[in-house]
């Protein structure tokens, strides 16, 4: 239920589409970068880690056929103010659309 609001009031729902090989590098990187840290971005007192259920994740279950259809549902309802991203090119035109409003 609030899931479904939130979508009903959001100005601009974002899809990052990235490949699951970007994803997984980036996940890499802040672990690299931040281990045994929290950063300002996540909940307090969770620090950052990359074990092999968030790896399993990255890869397969957040791409799930489950996961898919529901993105697809999205797309469709509010197709209007649904962006799909793909690449850091795309969503770094993205970020100056919007910092120009």
């Amino acid at each position: 239920m609030e899931y479904e609001r939130r979508m009903q009031e959001a100005d601009r729902i974002l899809f990052l589409d990235f490949p699951r090989l970007v994803c997984l590098y980036r996940a890499w990187k802040r672990a690299r970068r931040y281990r045994g840290k929290t950063r300002s971005s996540i909940t307090e007192g969770c620090t950052e880690k990359l074990d092999l259920e968030f790896v399993f994740w990255i890869l397969y279950q957040g791409r799930s056929g489950k996961a898919k259809m529901e993105y697809q549902r999205v797309m469709r309802k509010y197709g209007s103010k649904v962006v799909r991203i793909t690449n850091q090119r795309e969503l770094d035109r993205e970020k100056r659309r919007w910092i120009k409003h």
